[in-house]
């Protein structure tokens, strides 16, 4: 149907939303959950906010005249995106008809919306009767994480990428890490009541239990550059930790990644680097370099994540009977990320927050605008992986599937031969 120039358009095929859990159906895409994993209880609205805002910050870096969002959701990043002057037209896709519904209705109502956007219920996948060539950038926000594994990841980088216009980028956002997945679980398992005082032995074949039943895909940062390697058209590879003043799951275990078929206005993986607690020990040893020396860029490495650092040192500290069992504030010898990137942003810099070479590590490079003008970026992170299958999980939803359908293929087979099959 058609409202005033915005298109409602029911694909039927794949009008299926992915598996969502209800709390992120009901937030949308924009957060990608409402309640915390540590308690259960609701995430605070101003950090939820933080997070989006972080969002669409990240995108208005991008060229935007034409933009398509996979998995709309609640429509938080239609909202603000789309009312941008820049943007001319703000596609959008989900595949809960009643989501699409909704959406159409509310850009239906709202003038400044109603000739700008286009909405289509569809799955990720379904990239049928869109215009090829088109979109100068694409989002994927808080919807890869449920998909059913790499290759299903692969296969929908590759449906879109012909989608872009020349020059065009694919931003992927609320990515899990693979490195601090271990990190994670231990967090929330020793944020139960009791859990210090338990067991250390049931306590870690909890949290392995934990980990190898996660539902969700998890991505090692590192698996981007692989698929610049291997995927054609894609040219630079930006890998970036989320920005926020907040200390959240969010913040701690979730990143963004923009892949760009444009040719990079620079490649930050041989900037020169400065070693944290070698060359600079705190904020003022940082500035002092650089307002003395103004360089174009500069990296400075293996910055103690203070976001992560107790958990971190909570789950190596379980694997020492010496060690008590508990989240403890630990000393940080480092910052908080957001006051290093502050005091760079004050003297003019970009401040790109993104992994260290350990997982408890972060690399902040600083750009100089007016040195390095804007455009696709590529070895910010500056992580090395050989094979793309060592950069992802299996979710466990996945291997429960695959499981059922080796035993719907051999109904006669013994219980013991299908199990083995299925693993």
């Amino acid at each position: 149907m058609s409202i005033s120039g915005l298109r409602y358009e029911n694909e039927g095929a794949h009008a299926r939303r992915e598996a969502l859990p209800p709390a992120a159906a009901a937030l949308g895409a924009g957060a990608g959950q409402s309640s915390s994993s540590y308690d259960a209880l609701p995430i605070p609205p101003e950090q939820l906010r933080e997070w989006r805002e972080a969002t669409v910050a990240r995108i208005r870096e991008l060229p935007r005249r034409r933009v398509l969002e996979i998995g709309a959701g609640a429509g938080h990043l239609m909202e603000r995106v789309a009312r941008g002057e820049e943007v001319h037209e703000y596609w959008a896709t989900d595949a809960c008809p009643a989501a699409v519904a909704a959406l159409t209705a509310r850009a239906g109502a709202d003038a400044l919306l109603t000739d700008k956007v286009r909405l289509r219920c569809r799955g990720a996948q379904d990239t049928g009767g869109l215009p090829a060539g088109h979109f100068e950038t694409i989002v994927l926000n808080s919807v890869v994480q449920r998909f059913t594994g790499l290759a299903r990841l692969r296969t929908v980088i590759e449906g879109l990428l012909p989608l872009l216009a020349p020059g065009g980028s694919l931003f992927l956002d609320g990515l899990r890490s693979l490195d601090l997945a271990r990190c994670f679980h231990t967090g929330v398992a020793l944020a139960r009541p009791g859990a210090a005082r338990g067991d250390r032995e049931a306590l870690l074949r909890a949290i392995d239990e934990q980990v190898a039943q996660e539902s969700e895909l998890l991505l090692a940062p590192a698996l981007f550059g692989v698929l610049a390697r291997d995927v054609p058209g894609v040219r630079a590879v930006d890998v970036r930790v989320k920005r926020g003043v907040h200390h959240n799951e969010l913040t701690r275990y979730r990143y963004e990644a923009v892949l760009s078929t444009a040719e990079p206005v620079a490649d930050l993986a041989g900037a020169p680097a400065l070693g944290w607690g070698r060359d600079v020990t705190d904020v003022a040893s940082v500035v002092g370099r650089l307002a003395g020396r103004r360089p174009a860029v500069l990296r400075v490495a293996g910055v103690p994540n203070r976001r992560v650092h107790d958990e971190y040192a909570a789950m190596r500290s379980l694997f020492d009977p010496r060690e008590g069992i508990d989240l403890a504030p630990q000393e940080v010898l480092a910052p908080d990320p957001e006051v290093l990137c502050g005091a760079v942003e004050r003297l003019g810099y970009r401040a790109l927050l993104t992994w260290g070479r350990e997982p408890d590590l972060l690399d902040l490079l600083v750009v100089d605008p007016g040195q390095v003008p804007a455009g696709a970026l590529s070895g910010v992170c500056a992580l090395r992986a050989g094979e793309a299958g060592d950069c992802a999980n299996t979710p466990a939803r996945a291997r429960a599937a695959q499981a059922e359908a080796v035993l719907r293929r051999a109904p006669g087979e013994p219980a013991d031969r299908l199990a083995a099959s299925a693993r």
